[in-house]
């Protein structure tokens, strides 16, 4: 079986509104260094995966709930 799809507008906009509100964080790519735990039920991996990983990066202070609900406003007005 093969999957194909199909580029739909609708679903392209959504996505980008989901986005907007977040206008004004800037895009950065952090690492971080996740805990290896002492659990009994740990899988083996190598040394690398077991200690690096990604988060999401904090939100800036500029980008304030006031401001995130003027970016959604935005989107409403637009759409």
């Amino acid at each position: 079986m093969k999957l194909q799809f199909k580029h739909q507008k609708f679903q392209a906009d959504a996505a980008k509104a989901v986005v907007d509100v977040f206008a004004g964080q800037p895009y950065l790519t952090p690492s971080y260094m996740m805990d290896k735990g002492s659990g009994l039920y740990q899988q083996s991996i190598t040394e690398e995966e077991d200690f690096t990983g990604w988060s999401n990066h904090k939100i800036v202070p500029q980008l304030t709930d006031g401001q995130v609900l003027e970016n959604i406003r935005k989107i409403q007005r637009k759409n």
